[in-house]
């Protein structure tokens, strides 16, 4: 497993053989610079769509072709599982197209949200057409705790619990992990480097379904603007965490979802969620 997820392969390819399978997970510039070798994989999925890195694509519209670009050139035989939002997305002919939707039975998961719900349902679908049983993904489906800053249970501490999501940096994923749970229990840390994304709308919804929302980094203003008396300007992480601190009770919830991305106050990402972690009592 490599790419955008766990780092570069290329050191890998002498112990990678013919009968292994590879998991990439590919960002947009990956795709865009590779836009020139006329590959896609085998089995290509994408769950989701929304504008995001408008700061170096430029456009909505350059985004998405880069994203199409992991379906480009498939051939007949080939496998795109793709979500609701890009089930339009066009494929190859002869390519074995299965769109994920959102309704159907639950699985049994340890992470919380729709979407993950939608994740796992891809999961199997690619799992089945690589010819893995039935019993098997069962069981690691159902005992999977999630991965580090992507909405990882933290640790529960005097009745509290602690959510770190700091992979989340768009608008539309903070708003799917702010809705994994219910209303008026989830004090929420939104904000980070700008770029480009619409981030009133995030604002509102948190506005309407968190219990309060606590602005980081150079989008907290405009968070905070939209988002009105809800919100609470805090700057830095430390300090929003000094505030959550002083007003949570039992039965709450506190998420890391900055719906931003980490550089101008961060090197990435995972510097943000083990500040975060650090800070959380008990962990």
């Amino acid at each position: 497993m490599g790419g955008n997820i766990g780092g570069s392969l290329l050191n890998s390819l002498n112990d990678i053989g013919e009968d292994d399978w590879v998991v990439l997970e590919l960002s947009s510039f990956m795709l865009e610079s590779m836009s020139d070798q006329n590959w896609s994989p085998h089995i290509a999925v994408v769950t989701n769509f929304s504008d995001n890195h408008l700061d170096w694509h430029g456009t909505d519209k350059a985004y998405r072709a880069a994203k199409q670009g992991i379906l480009a050139h498939q051939e007949s035989g080939d496998v795109a599982v793709l979500g609701e939002a890009v089930a339009d997305w066009p494929t190859a002919p002869g390519v074995n197209r299965h769109v994920v939707d959102s309704v159907g039975d639950d699985l049994p998961l340890l992470i919380p949200g729709r979407h993950n719900q939608i994740n796992a349902q891809v999961a199997l679908w690619v799992c089945k057409a690589i010819g893995i049983e039935d019993s098997t993904l069962a069981g690691a489906l159902s005992s999977f705790r999630g991965l580090e800053h992507r909405l990882q249970l933290v640790t529960e501490h005097d009745g509290i619990q602690y959510f770190n999501d700091s992979k989340c940096t768009t608008p539309q994923a903070a708003q799917l992990a702010i809705e994994s749970f219910n209303p008026g229990v989830v004090h929420v840390i939104l904000g980070g480097y700008d770029k480009g994304a619409d981030l009133k709308p995030l604002a509102v919804f948190a506005a309407n379904h968190c219990r309060a929302i606590y602005t980081i980094g150079a989008t907290g203003i405009t968070i905070a603007g939209a988002a009105g008396n809800k919100a609470v300007r805090c700057e830095t992480l430390d300090n929003a965490m000094s505030k959550i601190h002083a007003c949570v009770n039992p039965g709450d919830i506190v998420l890391l979802s900055p719906g931003c991305a980490s550089w101008d106050q961060f090197d990435h990402y995972q510097q943000r969620g083990d500040v975060f972690t650090a800070l959380v009592p008990g962990a």
